[in-house]
């Protein structure tokens, strides 16, 4: 594969070795030392905890089928957003670990491509131009706005079924850093899955105490009702940098996050590829407003994604987490 935007041929074959090759973004030698807090001396390693350790606490596990930290793919393909990507969009973008198993199927298609419309105007999806869509707006956090970058990628399925999306909003505080995901996935039912950085952890954790009972982080709250899960504690990384996100194989939805200088969890890389960083607000000219333009490429089953995506936006984090004054 000569193009860049469709892959660079299988030249990784461990996740360690793409570092090297790709140099994502930085050169990562260790998540970020604590510059403005330090770690809590009651503080467990939560990114190293299994299911067993939240079950023999009592503590129900989040809403999925593993812990998040206890994910682990044997095989995947690695993308990252190709060299033509703007570049106020390039640092905080995901890298996106595929799952596959076998390798085989890690095919030239990619498993999420180009939003397409036919005649009809129903919408497709080309996997053969993988790419990610982007838009950016702001959150309100304890009275505060922050800034939110969304991305969101769609993976084929069949023409009388609806699109299947996932996503993930990252909130940056005042010094870019991020400090909330927010996952999108039209695959998977339940509650909203919400990441946090281990800074506002520890900052909830002075402010509001340990985690309250039956839960794992202070950031949650006791209301069983809530809309969201924390499901894990994202370590701070050495500089503002979008996440690392594995994708499961069946059906296809998040797995799990992680910052870039975490521990990988997939044993082995099959192949590393580009995708196309798409701002949704470049071609707001052209359709008369994003809203619109959301609309027209993303409309299915009779329920637009846009409608979608804005409920899954204006969720009141305020009410649903026990955030500290300190992002």
């Amino acid at each position: 594969m000569s193009d860049n935007r469709g892959g660079v041929g299988s030249i990784a074959r461990r996740s360690g070795v793409l570092v090297a090759i790709f140099g994502l973004a930085l050169t990562l030698v260790g998540c970020k030392e604590e510059s403005k807090v330090q770690p809590p001396s009651d503080s467990a390693v939560v990114n190293s905890a299994s299911p067993s350790d939240s079950q023999t606490n009592g503590i129900d596990p989040p809403n999925a089928d593993v812990l998040p930290e206890s994910v682990r793919f044997a095989k995947g393909v690695f993308f990252k957003p190709d060299v033509d990507a703007p570049a106020d969009d390039m640092w905080m973008a995901p890298l996106i670990v595929a799952e596959v198993h076998k390798a085989s199927d890690a095919s030239t298609e990619a498993p999420f491509g180009s939003l397409t419309s036919n005649a009809s105007k129903l919408p497709g999806v080309d996997c053969t131009k993988p790419a990610v869509y982007s838009f950016h707006d702001t959150v309100e956090l304890n009275g505060v706005r922050y800034r939110r970058a969304t991305y969101v990628w769609f993976y084929p399925i069949a023409p009388s079924k609806a699109l299947s999306v996932s996503g993930v909003a990252v909130v940056s505080n005042e010094d870019n850093e991020p400090i909330l995901w927010h996952v999108f996935d039209t695959a998977r039912a339940g509650k909203d899955q919400i990441y946090i950085a281990h800074s506002v952890e520890h900052n909830a954790k002075l402010e509001h105490g340990p985690p309250l009972a039956g839960r794992r982080f202070a950031v949650e709250t006791s209301d069983p009702s809530s809309s969201v899960d924390v499901v894990r504690i994202i370590e701070d990384g050495p500089e503002p940098m979008g996440p690392m996100v594995y994708v499961a194989a069946e059906p296809r939805h998040v797995a799990t996050l992680a910052c870039r200088c975490m521990n990988s969890q997939v044993d082995e890389i099959l192949d590393a590829r580009f995708y196309r960083l798409i701002q949704l607000e470049t071609n707001v000219a052209q359709t008369g407003s994003l809203s619109e333009q959301v609309q027209n490429f993303f409309e299915t089953n009779g329920i637009t994604l846009d409608e979608r995506l804005e409920a899954f936006l204006s969720r009141d984090l305020n009410a649903c987490l026990r955030l500290p004054a300190t992002l």
